[in-house]
């Protein structure tokens, strides 16, 4: 039988870590909350409901922009940290 791994510590324990990015971890959050608020209009949608259906593209769309902001700051925190090796 294969142990239980330990929990994982909640973002805002991370954010406090000083090798955590914080800007990242706000960033992170957003994309959360941009989920979370996606589901109701989704559900809505599958079930018939049009005016659901737009707001739930409109949520993608930010969803879209939002993990592309993420993806650029990663990218250039990782250009920063290596740089800060050299």
């Amino acid at each position: 039988c294969m142990a239980a791994s330990p929990p994982k510590e909640p973002m805002t324990k991370l954010a406090m870590d000083r090798e955590v990015n914080p800007a990242l971890i706000e960033q992170w959050e957003r994309i959360k909350l941009i989920v979370a608020s996606l589901e109701d209009d989704v559900l809505k949608f599958s079930r018939g409901n049009v005016a659901a259906g737009i707001r739930g593209r409109k949520g993608l769309r930010a969803l879209r922009e939002e993990s592309h902001q993420l993806v650029r700051s990663s990218t250039a925190d990782l250009k920063r940290r290596r740089a800060e090796r050299l």
